[in-house]
């Protein structure tokens, strides 16, 4: 476990629900309070097949940083899968089809068929409050958090919220994880990114099954796009950065000779990518973003039933 925090923002805790305020103003994009307010909405509703977990605090408003698990809830699970939405604060539309994914999944009686299969999935609704609470890519403490994972030589500690996310995946044994983004140029929009190494080395940086795992997971989520427009495809050149999340997450896949200088390994390594899954990275055509709704509940339903 990564030190260097209070025990208060580190702690990973049960609870009923998160404090929020039930007065705010339905948008296109929802505010902090209304997510934290539907996430204890979908908790009630299906009590049987959820739980509610605060895995840390923000940097500088210190707001909670939500996990809510859906399905199996038991510690003996078949198949775990997270997902991740909000690293940066100014993406809002994967957190609006997140959002919606976890709607329709438990309305259609899908929490209580992974149940009975032993499949839980971890979703983190909102990674950065800090950010999102004030539409910036960065933290409260200005720092991109998806450059601040212990993958190569990063320029700073981790933040608070990396910590968080470092502790909880270093604790779970992830069959797949998969973080959500979106961006302002059209060259991002249904990316699959795969983890840097693959442009860097090729595929002969990974030990097999590693790389034959995470070649699946890629194939599964381009499939399952189907004729989306346009279509889904994958690339390790986009970013070539240190301190990627997904990047992170493989880096215990890989050959140890070839593991970047700085990086401290995950744990409980697994297949990991990133989904860019629109341009521009908050459209204001609602049409469009129902389209990008419905295309991403596809994809990862196709992955937690078939990944």
């Amino acid at each position: 476990m990564l030190t260097g925090c209070s025990d208060h923002t580190n702690r990973i805790k049960k609870v009923q629900s998160f404090e929020c305020d039930d007065t705010y103003t339905l948008n296109l994009y929802p505010v902090i309070d209304e997510l934290y307010a539907r996430l204890n909405r979908i908790h009630k509703n299906f009590p049987g097949n959820t739980e509610l977990f605060r895995i840390g605090r923000s940097a500088r408003l210190h707001k909670p940083i939500p996990l809510i698990r859906i399905g199996y809830t038991g510690e003996d699970t078949e198949s775990r899968f997270l997902i991740v939405a909000g690293t940066h604060g100014d993406e809002a539309a994967p957190v609006t089809a997140l959002l919606y994914f976890m709607a329709r999944f438990l309305d259609e009686g899908n929490g209580q068929k992974i149940s009975v299969q032993k499949i839980s999935v971890d979703i983190i609704l909102i990674h950065n409050p800090d950010g999102y609470i004030e539409n910036e890519r960065e933290n409260g403490k200005g720092i991109d958090l998806n450059r601040n994972f212990p993958f190569g030589s990063i320029e700073k500690q981790p933040e608070p919220e990396t910590v968080a996310l470092i502790n909880l995946i270093n604790q779970n044994k992830y069959k797949a994880s998969l973080f959500l983004h979106s961006g302002n140029e059209n060259i991002y929009e249904n990316l699959v990114r795969v983890p840097i190494e693959n442009n860097k080395l090729g595929q002969g940086a990974f030990y097999s099954s590693g790389n034959a795992a995470l070649t699946r997971l890629r194939d599964m989520i381009i499939a399952a796009g189907g004729s989306a427009e346009p279509p889904w495809r994958s690339s390790s050149e986009m970013v070539n950065s240190p301190g990627i999340a997904s990047d992170w997450c493989t880096s215990g896949f890989m050959m140890e000779e070839l593991i970047p200088i700085g990086t401290k390994t995950c744990l409980n390594p697994h297949p990991s990518v990133t989904l860019e899954i629109c341009s521009p990275k908050q459209p204001l055509n609602e049409g469009k973003l129902k389209r990008e709704e419905e295309e991403l509940y596809g994809i990862l339903n196709r992955v937690i039933y078939d990944f």
